[in-house]
């Protein structure tokens, strides 16, 4: 097994940012394996917060893309934020439904929903 100098935790995080918190990115541009870069993070606390910035960095950086997409009107992104943010409000893709074990036959059918009223009792 070849055995790799350490570069200095400044170019270590540096290669995080530049390859958004991704380990086989940043292990290439180092010039080392995956596993020595992950057995190098294990070992330094800065490096494990430093994974942690870069991966949110990189979910700020889609998630403003995301919005861009829905304000342009892009359908896969208006679906993709209603099934996840809009769960609250009832857009779901698998209703909840309970099914008779002995004959097959759904029995009952409910949408998803934080919090049933007193008028859902009634029907």
């Amino acid at each position: 097994m070849k055995a790799y100098k350490r570069p200095k935790t400044k170019i270590i995080v540096e290669a995080l940012n530049k390859s958004g918190g991704l380990i086989l990115p940043t292990s290439k541009a180092l010039g080392v394996t995956d596993y020595t870069l992950r057995r190098w993070i294990k070992k330094s606390k800065e490096l494990q917060e430093a994974v942690t910035e870069a991966r949110e960095h990189t979910l700020d950086i889609a998630e403003s893309s995301l919005l861009e997409n829905v304000k342009a009107g892009k359908e896969a992104s208006i679906f993709f934020v209603l099934k996840t943010l809009g769960k609250k409000r009832g857009y779901i893709e698998n209703p909840i439904s309970q099914v008779n074990v002995n004959t097959g036959k759904i029995i009952n059918y409910l949408p998803v929903r934080e919090k049933y009223t007193e008028e859902d009792d009634k029907n």
